[in-house]
């Protein structure tokens, strides 16, 4: 998801650029609303990691993390995007702009989250910028496989059970993992993926999914997050199959830290 104005990726940017523009100013966090269905309050944001190529525009994260992850450098980016969002988080806080309840999410590789090194990150972002553990959310994709589900076990217990953020596990229902290393897992969210949410209206077996993923995190008391919402009738369908919370388009673009305040309650979609 981009926001403002977008180029394309430049041809295979190189890791030493990459690494340039996040030690040089370059990169930049927007954040997307998490909303409220039936209240239109925002409740949260997610991270997006964002280049600012000079005389060039804004480039998604899919064209660099990419670059990051093959060269085992993403935790170069993950570690600037944990202390970028708890520095805002920590302004917010102070200001008391947002409810209690309000939290940041920031996205994690695949290829990190079996690293205990990631723990360290969050720990010192958090410790750096005074911030409250449950404040943050870590979102793993369900694209991304898990080889060695204890490996990950460990490392996602030590920052959920010791540290205390939050976990989400984003793209539900797209990935390699079924419902057995969801439950295996101390996730505390699902995201449902854009897929589902657009093709309800149409598809019933998009539709079914959703009722049965929240149907499951009811049981398992987590919460769920509809994304992809465009407007007010995928609103009105998610609140009807028991989904209260949702993220898109509809409801709120990425935007900078400083127009974050914009979305506090956005118009109904």
């Amino acid at each position: 998801m981009t926001h403002g104005r977008t180029s394309s990726a430049p041809a295979g940017p190189s890791l030493t650029r990459i690494l340039d523009a996040i030690d040089g100013g370059e990169m930049h966090p927007h954040y997307q609303p998490i909303v409220s269905l039936e209240t239109g309050e925002v409740v949260g944001v997610e991270a997006l990691a964002r280049w600012d190529v000079p005389d060039s525009g804004l480039l998604p994260a899919t064209a660099f993390v990419p670059v990051l992850e093959r060269s085992r450098r993403v935790s170069d980016l993950t570690a600037f995007m944990l202390d970028r969002a708890c520095a805002d988080l920590a302004v917010w806080s102070r200001d008391r702009r947002f409810g209690a309840g309000f939290r940041v999410a920031v996205n994690v590789s695949a290829t990190e989250v079996g690293d205990r090194r990631l723990a360290g990150l969050v720990h010192e972002a958090l410790a750096t910028h005074e911030v409250a553990p449950h404040s943050l959310c870590l979102e793993l994709t369900e694209t991304a496989p898990i080889d060695d589900l204890d490996a990950v076990g460990a490392v996602l217990a030590e920052l959920t059970t010791d540290i205390g953020v939050q976990l989400a596990v984003d793209d539900y229902g797209t990935g390699h993992n079924d419902g057995g290393v969801l439950g295996a897992l101390p996730f505390d969210t699902v995201k449902i993926d854009r897929s589902f949410v657009i093709g309800m209206g149409h598809r019933a077996d998009h539709a079914a999914f959703v009722r049965a993923t929240v149907g499951y995190a009811a049981h398992r008391s987590l919460s769920v997050v509809a994304e992809g919402v465009r407007d007010r009738r995928h609103a009105d369908a998610l609140l009807r199959a028991g989904c209260r919370l949702g993220q898109g388009f509809g409801l709120g673009r990425p935007c900078p830290a400083d127009r974050v305040m914009a979305h506090r309650r956005p118009p109904a979609v």
